[in-house]
């Protein structure tokens, strides 16, 4: 599974997961019956799953406060701009923050409160 150490300038402070690396989403299919009776099944290539990458912290991928306030920031100044997304196998992918996404594209909460460290999701589309 790949995860991400760095987004535009700003190296993470603990790898995060791509969340679509653990769905079985590549492929879809649809199955019509014909008039005849006959099922005929369409697959093609899952195009919705494949213009987004979610970055997931889960369990091990905290941020620090300052470091998800500078993903805030880049997020908010990159708007009709792409920003390089690093994987830790050294593999770059031009992405695009998602502000389409419900809560914005950077979502984040403290671990509890008070707390530096924090979890959640950061939502890119590919550019």
């Amino acid at each position: 599974m790949r995860r991400v150490v760095k987004v535009g300038n700003i190296h993470l402070d603990y790898k995060m997961f791509v969340r679509e690396d653990l769905s079985s989403n590549a492929n879809v299919a649809v199955a019509r019956r014909t008039v005849s009776g006959t099922v005929v099944v369409y697959e093609q290539k899952n195009r919705d799953t494949a213009l987004y990458l979610t970055l997931d912290s889960y369990d091990s991928g905290w941020q620090r406060k300052n470091t998800v306030e500078s993903l805030i920031a880049l997020a908010d100044a990159s708007i009709g701009a792409s920003v390089t997304v690093e994987f830790s196998d050294g593999s770059t992918r031009q992405c695009r923050f998602a502000y389409e996404q419900s809560g914005g594209a950077v979502q984040f909460a403290p671990l509890f409160e008070g707390s530096e460290w924090m979890t959640g999701k950061i939502y890119m589309g590919k550019a």
